[in-house]
């Protein structure tokens, strides 16, 4: 989700000022939906990347291989 995200936008999802607060800003803060940075980035993909970065891991795809099935999509 994180590679994604950073493809699409050329920014990372999750910042701080040292290793620690990025790490607190990963299990707390909602990422900035791609289509908000870059207007001309498909909804659809912002969906897939939303459900990549998803806290709750059940929310995620199981695997590579489904994120893949998505993306194709």
């Amino acid at each position: 989700g994180v590679m994604l995200y950073e493809m699409a936008t050329g920014t990372r999802p999750f910042t701080g000022d040292t290793s620690v607060s990025t790490m607190a800003a990963i299990i707390r803060d909602t990422p900035t939906p791609v289509t908000d940075v870059n207007a001309a980035i498909p909804r659809e993909l912002w969906r897939v990347i939303r459900r990549a970065l998803a806290k709750d891991p059940d929310r995620r795809p199981p695997s590579a291989k489904e994120l893949r099935n998505e993306l194709e999509e």
